[in-house]
């Protein structure tokens, strides 16, 4: 089996280019706000693949979201569903909850 794995992205499904040359420069970004937007069972589900950062930008994005319909429930789910986690800023992030 290949250790190469290649992706196709079609023009009009990009939205963004973004060079992460020196890692990432804002707390989240466009993909971990339109994640969000999904709601939670999206948000759970990225958990199972995703690193910790990513996780972490994803934690902050929900925290920063003001106009997000039942905040506090998804933010809750989020901390159960991560309450295993060990890695200190994923900890860090979840105890700012």
């Amino acid at each position: 089996m290949p250790s190469n794995i290649n992706y196709l992205f079609f023009k009009d499904t990009i939205k963004k280019i973004i060079v992460l040359e020196n890692g990432f420069t804002n707390p989240y970004g466009l993909l971990e706000e339109e994640i969000v937007q999904e709601g939670i069972d999206d948000i759970l589900d990225v958990f199972d693949y995703e690193d910790d950062e990513h996780i972490c930008r994803i934690i902050r994005c929900v925290k920063d979201k003001k106009d997000l319909k039942n905040k506090k429930e998804i933010l809750n789910k989020i901390k159960d569903y991560l309450q295993y986690n060990k890695n200190k800023e994923v900890i860090s992030e979840l105890d700012n909850i």
